[in-house]
């Protein structure tokens, strides 16, 4: 049986093709700004930050695992870097053994950023060439250290059964320009029947914290 098709079917088919096409197009640039419209929302977050001598921090969404995000403001004194932990992470107090960064809060110059005002930092791990990578970035120059001793947890790491702090979370957190604040302590949760718990002893995770360098 041979179909014909007239040609007003023809452009009425057309036509139908058209507005899926132009629908679906419509439908990714409105996804695409709400995405915009989003960030840019969550990054005007106004911090509460009324003393130019402390460290402030306002944690902001993030967009995937083992990703954070904060509204940063230093101290207009001083120079400050990042200090971080990968296991052995105590469930109070800052991890006896860590690293340095300290390029994480130097500009595109190479000079501190300037204090009192705020910017947005970004540390995140990641699998780079194989190698996994703790990086920061806060919006003018981004920095990143290789792990050379990255524990099997990072690999195989879903968020169950693990434990977050996260500093800033729904209000403004802040500290004294010497005492470190801590961005994040991610700890490994302990096995209980029917559940799980807080582990009082050292467990795997990662501490990040700013401190201080002078």
């Amino acid at each position: 049986m041979n179909l014909r098709f007239s040609v007003a079917t023809l452009l009425l088919v057309i036509a139908l093709i058209a507005c899926l096409v132009s629908h679906a197009f419509v439908s990714q640039e409105l996804a695409a700004t709400k995405r915009s419209l989003t960030a840019l929302r969550n990054d005007t977050l106004m911090l509460d930050a009324d003393d130019d001598s402390s460290i402030y921090a306002l944690a902001l969404p993030t967009y995937g695992d083992l990703q954070w995000r904060w509204k940063i403001q230093l101290p207009e004194d001083g120079e400050y870097r990042i200090r971080y932990a990968f296991d052995q992470i105590p469930e109070t107090g800052l991890p006896a053994s860590s690293s340095k960064m300290d390029a994480a809060f130097l500009g595109s110059d190479g000079t501190p950023l300037s204090g009192g005002a705020p910017f947005v930092l970004e540390v995140s791990i990641f699998e780079s060439g194989n190698k996994w990578q703790l990086a920061a970035n806060n919006g003018d120059r981004g920095t990143g250290h290789f792990l050379k001793n990255a524990s099997s947890w990072i690999e195989s790491y879903t968020a169950v059964m693990w434990t977050s702090s996260i500093s800033g979370t729904g209000k403004t957190d802040s500290c004294d320009s010497e005492t470190p604040l801590q961005l994040i302590r991610m700890r490994k949760a302990k096995s209980v029947p029917g559940g799980s718990t807080v582990d009082p002893e050292p467990t795997q995770g990662v501490a990040i914290w700013i401190e201080r360098i002078k």
